[in-house]
C-alpha cells in the first residue's frame, strides 16, 4: 500500500497537550491491555496504540442512565438504572460515548459498569484515530486546509441560513481583479 510510507512520518504523533497534573486518567482494563500487547507483538508497521488513544483523552465523565433521567424529571425505570455511560472528550473536543449494561440486574456493579463503558468508548476510538492518521498521510485528505480567519462563508456566521449568499456576511472577501487578455 503506497499510503504506508507517508503514514510513517505521522505516527507515532505527539498529543498537542498532556493531561493536567490534577487529572488522573484511568488506564484501560485487562481486555484492552491484552489486545494491545498481542497487536503490538505481531505488528511491524505503524499502528495506533492504546497509549496514543489514552494520551488524546482530555476529559472523562460517567453517568448512570437512570440517575440522569431522574435529574431531568423523567420517569426512569429499573433497566435504566443498570446502564452506565462513559463520555470521553478528546483534546480536539470530539466526543465518544461508551455504554455498558448487564443482562441481569443482580450483576450490576458500578465499578464494572464504568470499566466496561470506558472500554466500549476506547474500542470506538481505535478505528477513528486510524482513519485520522491515514487521512493526514493521504494525498487526498478529507478536509482541506482551513480557510484564513478573514474568509467569510455563510456557514461560519452564527445566524446564517442555508442558501444565503456571501454578500450577507459582514466580511465578504474582496473580488479578484479582472485581467484583460
Amino acid at each position: 500500500m503506497q499510503v504506508m510510507a507517508p503514514l510513517q512520518q505521522h505516527l507515532p504523533w505527539t498529543p498537542p497537550l498532556s493531561p493536567s497534573p490534577d487529572q488522573t486518567l484511568p488506564r484501560a482494563g485487562d481486555s484492552l491491555r491484552v489486545t494491545e500487547a498481542y497487536s503490538a507483538s505481531k505488528s511491524t508497521a505503524p499502528r495506533i496504540s492504546l497509549d496514543m488513544i489514552e494520551a488524546y483523552i482530555a476529559d472523562i465523565r460517567y453517568l448512570n442512565l437512570g440517575d440522569a433521567i431522574e435529574r431531568v424529571g423523567g420517569g426512569a425505570t429499573g433497566p435504566h438504572f443498570r446502564v452506565t455511560v462513559c463520555i470521553l472528550t478528546m483534546r480536539n473536543d470530539f466526543v465518544v460515548i461508551g455504554k455498558s449494561a448487564p443482562m441481569d440486574p443482580a450483576n450490576f456493579d458500578h465499578a464494572k459498569g464504568r470499566r466496561f463503558a470506558y472500554e466500549d468508548a476506547i474500542r470506538q476510538l481505535w478505528p477513528l484515530m486510524a482513519f485520522a492518521a491515514l487521512d493526514r498521510a493521504s494525498p487526498y485528505p478529507l478536509l482541506p486546509e482551513a480557510p484564513p480567519p478573514e474568509t467569510c462563508t455563510p456557514s461560519a456566521q452564527p445566524d446564517a441560513h442555508v442558501g444565503e449568499d456571501l454578500e450577507d456576511c459582514d466580511e465578504v472577501p474582496a473580488p479578484e481583479p479582472e485581467t484583460g487578455d
